[in-house]
Order: structure tokens, then sequence, then C-alpha cells
């Protein structure tokens, strides 16, 4: 028959009801200490002391814990394994810690602040990081505040920076992101193009190749938007190229409806000190644009263009369809034009020509101008020689 202790510790652990209960067999039993603490220690009387094992609630043991609660085997089945209630003015949290290597060090947290409802997941470890993983260890890497190192520059700042996609296949290692989000796709993100002004923005990497896009900080309250691309090795056609491309629903025939879709406009560096812009669909003419301005096809319209009051400009085109700009003095003196003469008799619409100063680059009146034949060739005759003298 049990002593009255023996019952008081067995009921303390919600084992019995109204009669008695039995002891467990493996000998453990809980134990309330005198600060109303209750813990399972082994049982000398059963089988010699045997420190506890893990708990299981449910039907048998279960050796896979410390703690198992096997909700099928339970009289009221259920999915629900834990629950904390407290006040609304408490700090609610669930804490995990590791041996370091013998004081216990807290690694993260579950928690939700005093007076607030917001749900956080917090890493607690200097220079450590919040990783999601999927089963490749890919997913999410949050990393705590900290300087780092990348392509010569050194003491650079992270503060809040995230990565995300296969950052295990991230190169240089560890795997870091390098910008406030940072989007790796394939073991290709390779950092050449990185520089430490790439902050607050979206990083791109794959297929060894590099784009950002963000803020450029300058001096105070001086900032620049930002789009920038790279890529390892050497510049030719087929790389190096920022494409605007629109797509829509796939169908057949050409342009948008495409797997590649409609290119309106590209940017390419022809050198490390050079760039040229191209407008027009220069993927399906297999080209590259080859001036500063390249229009592939179609029309240029100018609607407006600044006027020049001390030098009138006038825009060619050479063989090659690039485009100039001559000053209109190199295609004769301003004189020379078919005029109205404003002075005379009132109302007569006469109209004359050649009629200024003798120079070499005008006819003035001792010459001839000839309508429908070429004077060269055929001389005027004597009577408009006599006319002229």
């Amino acid at each position: 028959m049990r002593t009255r202790r023996e019952r008081i510790l067995v009921c303390a652990f919600a084992l019995c009801t109204i009669g008695w209960a039995h002891a467990q067999n493996d000998g453990d039993h809980p134990v309330t200490d005198g600060a109303g603490r209750t813990y399972l220690a082994p049982d000398a009387l059963v089988g010699g002391a045997v420190n506890p094992d893990g708990f299981t609630v449910g039907t048998a043991p279960n050796t896979n814990a410390a703690l198992v609660v096997e909700g099928s085997q339970m009289a009221n089945p259920t999915g629900e394994v834990f629950r904390t209630i407290s006040p609304a003015s408490t700090l609610t949290q669930w804490r995990m810690f590791r041996l370091n290597p013998t004081t216990p060090l807290e690694i993260g947290s579950l928690y939700a602040t005093a007076g607030g409802n917001a749900f956080h997941i917090k890493q607690t470890v200097n220079d450590a990081s919040l990783w999601i993983r999927n089963y490749s260890d890919n997913g999410m890497r949050l990393i705590d505040d900290q300087y780092f190192d990348l392509n010569g520059y050194n003491n650079n700042w992270r503060a809040g920076y995230v990565a995300i996609g296969d950052i295990s296949a991230m190169s240089p290692s560890p795997p870091m992101p390098w910008a406030r989000l940072h989007l790796v796709h394939g073991a290709g993100s390779t950092s050449f193009g990185w520089r430490p002004w790439m902050v607050n923005g979206i990083l791109f990497n794959g297929n060894q190749d590099q784009m950002y896009i963000g803020q450029k900080f300058g001096s105070t309250d001086v900032s620049h938007a930002v789009i920038q691309w790279s890529e390892d090795g050497t510049l030719n056609n087929t790389r190096q190229t920022l494409r605007f491309i629109y797509t829509t629903t796939p169908g057949s025939g050409t342009g948008a409806t495409t797997l590649d879709g409609l290119e309106i406009m590209r940017l390419w560096p022809e050198s490390n000190t050079s760039g040229y812009v191209g407008i027009g669909d220069f993927a399906t003419a297999s080209q590259v644009p080859l001036d500063r301005l390249d229009v592939l096809d179609g029309n240029v319209r100018i609607r407006a263009l600044a006027l020049q009051t001390a030098d009138t400009r006038v825009v060619v085109a050479d063989a090659n369809g690039v485009l100039h700009y001559r000053p209109a003095s190199d295609f004769g003196a301003s004189d020379c034009e078919w005029t109205m003469p404003t002075g005379g008799a009132a109302g007569t619409n006469h109209v004359s020509t050649a009629y200024g100063a003798a120079t070499t680059d005008c006819p003035d009146a001792a010459e001839a101008v000839g309508i429908g034949v070429d004077l060269a060739v055929d001389p005027p005759d004597t009577i408009f020689e006599q006319l002229t003298q």
C-alpha cells in the first residue's frame, strides 16, 4: 500500500483520478521540490537507479525525443501539442539554447513583446544568421548586422541583408547576401561586378552574371536611381546587354507573342569605356548597336529643335545613315537665295537673285542665270551677254 507522500506525488503529475494509480514501470516518478518545480527522477526502488529517458503522452513509450505527444492515441485525438497563454502585459516567448561549451547560449527565440500582438522570430547570436531552408538547403537567409570584405573592398557594412534562392551554391563562400535583397539562381552567383555602393536595392546573380537595381548614395541628401549589370568574361555580340522586352499572350507569328518576345530597345557596352543604345528588335535581326544611338528601322521624329541664333545648324546624314550637323554657311552664302525685294513700287511681287556683291561663292549681276539649261555646256547667247555687261 502506497504512503501518503507517494499518493500526493502521483496525483501532482495528473496520473490519478479519484482512486489510486500504479507507479511507472521504468521506476521514474515525478518529484516536486520546495520551490514548486516538478521533474522526473529515477526510482532506486524499482529496478535500480535509471535516469529518465523521455516522456510520452500516449499508450506506449517513444524514444524519438525527450517529450513526445501521440495525438492520435489520446482519448480526444488532437494535433495541438503546445499552447502558451499569458497576460497581454507580459513578454511571451519560447527560447532555444545550446551549450557553449558548457554554459547555455541562447541562439534563437519565438516571442511576442509585452503589450504587442506581433509574432517575432529572432536569432540571438552575434554574427549569426536566420535560415529558412528547403530539403536542398536552399531558401532564405537573413544575416546579422556585420562587416564583410568582397572584391577587394573591405569593411562593408551589412544591416538586415537577405539572400533568397540557391544560397548553398553561392560563391565566394560562406554564402552571404551582398545587398539588402539578394536573389541567387544556380551555381553562377559570382561577385565580379559588385561594388560597395550596392546597398539599398535588389541584387541578382545567376549564369555567371550579376545585376543591381536600387539606389546609389552620394553625399548627404544626394541619391541616384541605378540599373547596373555585369559579367565575367570578354565583351562580345551576345552578352553584356540590357534589353527592354515586351510580351503578350503566347501565340504564333512574330514579336510579342513569341517565346522571346519583342525587343524594343537595348543598351550594349561596346567596350569598357563606351556604351551604345539601340532602338528596335536587334534580337530578331541578330545585330548589335553600332553607334552611340542606332535606330534599326523606322523613322526618327524630333518634335522640337533648339534654336541657335548665333550659328544656324543643319542636320545631315552620311552614306551609312549616321547623323551629323553642319553650319548652314557650309552650303553657300545666305544672300544667294531667291528673294522678294521689299523696296521699289508698292504691290509688286518681283523675285530676284544674284544681285549681291560679287564673291567667289555666289553669282552676281555679271553672271547669267540658267533655267532648264546647263550654261557650262551651252553658254549664254550674245543678247544675254550684252544685257549683263
